[in-house]
């Protein structure tokens, strides 16, 4: 007969197996994957609605799938679950608006590369595995800045004394397409273009003549979709108070509030604690992160306050160099908040190259990821590395990394085998899932 603790280890194992098992038919067959075999989605996301279609022939790229969405007013090419998720929000709600728009007046509007809304236009959303150019924020490798989209807008003023913000300047985040992208719970900083169209036509209608919002429009929501506002992973992840600060303050003045914020809560004197204060203004002013993304990590920061290794992890948020290494962090600080209000408190963060992880109250280590599919690519074996060593370093009792979509058998059972745990479909599990009413 077998002992409680190997039928646990036996189990548990053999859970890794099933779920692997699962992935890999899903991986291997990911050149023709069928949408309603990704079980990530299952629940999260209908393929079809009245406002749009996704194909329903799903292909893989590296770590992420690959998604063609079609709908009135355009096509999209959207790469990784996570993109998919926020697109489809994105598409209900400008749909939900168009359908609003008394007299087409902003649609009417709606100006340069998206002239021909409805008659084929085209738009790729997001491409986490390749560093590429973003809306205001992006750097050439000599750290240069390069050519903006969009112009400043020179109607407005930071409170602060200084010019609007040149890195994510320009109407398209002026004041009223601020307060229009909070109305309709939809980010500004978004790098859909026509949702960014969409809010500045609609921003400039508004100036000579006020927009009415329904309240019916304000509560669109993809159904079976919980996870609607503004791109956020979780329900968890919205704040309220941030979202705020996002709509009622230029990129500049953000910054200037957080930093000020920061000072404040941990008593930093000006010339005592120069270094320090500079490390967190270089975060702040990281133009590879959106403003949205500075505004959320900066919470989770201030949520890790007692946590060991944070001037570190500061440090490295203000290191990074590129886009797709900000947006992949950007999601691991999103989860990670979670499962520190959910899970157990986080006590240590754990820099492991240009992406973050933690070890918790209860002894493990817990490193979230954006990836759809974990694979034994150089990447994702040299992250597994510097997991098992930082278990190692620190006495970990487990170490777990968390993806969106499923590991590969070969990987899930490599990494099981080394002391890793790989748990997929990450907003399935019940740390990241909606709370039930009865729950809260």
């Amino acid at each position: 007969m077998l002992r409680p603790a190997m039928r646990f280890h036996l189990h548990n194992r053999l859970l890794v197996f099933v779920t692997a098992t699962i992935a890999f038919v899903q991986y291997t067959n990911a050149a023709g994957l069928q949408f309603d075999r990704i079980s990530s989605l299952n629940g999260l996301l209908p393929r079809t609605t009245e406002h749009y279609q996704i194909d329903s022939t799903v292909g893989l790229n590296g770590a992420y799938y690959q998604f063609r969405v079609k709908s009135a007013h355009g096509d999209y090419e959207v790469e990784s679950i996570k993109n998919v998720l926020k697109v489809c929000h994105e598409i209900t709600a400008i749909e939900g608006y168009k359908a609003n728009d008394e007299g087409g007046e902003v649609w009417k509007g709606l100006s340069g590369s998206v002239k021909n809304l409805g008659s084929g236009a085209k738009t790729i959303v997001t491409k986490p595995n390749q560093a590429r150019k973003a809306i205001g924020r992006s750097l050439s490798k000599t750290g240069r800045w390069v050519g903006r989209l969009f112009k400043r807008d020179r109607d407005e003023k930071s409170s602060t004394g200084e010019d609007r913000d040149q890195a994510a300047g320009g109407k398209y985040y002026g004041k009223r397409a601020r307060i229009l992208a909070y109305d309709l719970k939809l980010d500004v900083y978004t790098e859909n273009q026509f949702a960014r169209e969409l809010m500045h036509a609609a921003a400039k209608r508004e100036a000579i003549g006020r927009v009415v919002i329904t309240g019916g429009l304000l509560a669109t929501a993809v159904p079976g979709l919980y996870v609607t506002l503004y791109g956020a992973l979780t329900p968890d992840s919205i704040d309220a108070d941030t979202e705020l600060l996002i709509r009622d303050n230029l990129p500049s003045e953000l910054r200037f509030q957080l930093l000020r914020k920061y000072t404040r809560s941990h008593k930093l004197d000006k010339r005592k604690d120069a270094k320090r204060i500079a490390a967190y203004r270089k975060f702040l002013e990281n133009p590879n992160f959106s403003p949205r993304e500075i505004a959320y990590i900066a919470n989770s920061l201030k949520r890790f306050s007692a946590a060991a290794n944070l001037s570190t992890a500061i440090a490295q948020l203000g290191a990074i160099d590129n886009v797709a290494d900000a947006m992949f962090i950007a999601g691991q600080y999103e989860l990670l908040d979670v499962l520190h209000k959910r899970q157990s408190p986080i006590k240590k963060l754990l820099l492991l190259g240009n992406k973050i992880g933690a070890m918790n109250e209860a002894g493990n280590i817990v490193v979230p990821s954006t990836l759809d599919v974990a694979t034994s690519s150089a990447d994702l074996k040299n992250l597994r590395r510097q997991i098992l060593q930082a278990k190692s370093a620190n006495q970990a009792g487990t170490a777990t990394l968390y993806t969106i979509g499923s590991p590969t058998l070969s990987f899930a059972n490599e990494s099981s085998k080394a002391g890793l745990s790989i748990r997929g479909n990450l907003l399935q599990l019940p740390e990241f899932k909606a709370k039930k009413a009865e729950d809260k």
